[in-house]
């Protein structure tokens, strides 16, 4: 009798143990899921903000601003010959999740499309804003454009995780060539 208490006594210890592995290991894939969701969202944020800092730093001219179709077309220098080249930022709907819309910012050089961001985008603004810093709603008044506000919100690529769901980023540019203490 006192070694099938034992046995059982170790039988169940060992199914603790393994227990306890199991729950350990599960849940340090979780952790790393979210980790290289983390790292991709970043990734990706990190390499459209760079692209949109060297584009709207360069800003010479803005011709369309949209809004609600989230579409700002603007003549900028860009690139190591600083040549003038029109630039245009476009919103497409690419699919949602869990109630949320995603879009993707296409970004258009001269007519061709040349890059954009990640898939991931569920808000975007890009505001064409006066000297004083409003926005300029009238679309003749693009001229009076000195600064531009730029701001968007990223959702985790994967599905959303407990740690890290969503990434937001916002600036407002004021383009040397735009100023109006610029001279030419």
């Amino acid at each position: 009798m006192h070694i099938i208490w034992e046995n059982l006594l170790a039988a169940i210890l060992m199914m603790s143990i393994a227990l306890t592995l199991v729950v350990v290991n599960a849940r340090n894939q979780e952790t790393l899921t979210e980790t290289t969701a983390y790292y991709t969202l970043k990734t990706q944020g990190t390499a459209f903000t760079e692209i949109l800092k060297r584009d709207l730093q360069g800003v010479e001219e803005v011709f369309t601003y949209a809004e609600l179709d989230g579409v700002f077309q603007f003549r900028a220098r860009i690139g190591q010959e600083n040549t003038s080249r029109q630039i245009e930022y476009r919103r497409n709907q690419v699919t949602q999740r869990d109630g949320i819309t995603f879009y993707e910012i296409q970004r258009f050089v001269d007519g061709e499309r040349r890059g954009g961001s990640m898939s991931a985008i569920t808000e975007w603004e890009i505001q064409a804003l006066n000297e004083e810093g409003q926005p300029i709603n009238d679309q003749s008044k693009l001229g009076d454009c000195n600064q531009i506000l730029v701001r968007f919100e990223a959702a985790s690529p994967f599905v959303e995780t407990e740690t890290v769901d969503r990434m937001r980023w916002e600036s407002r540019f004021f383009p040397p060539l735009r100023s109006r203490s610029t001279v030419l």
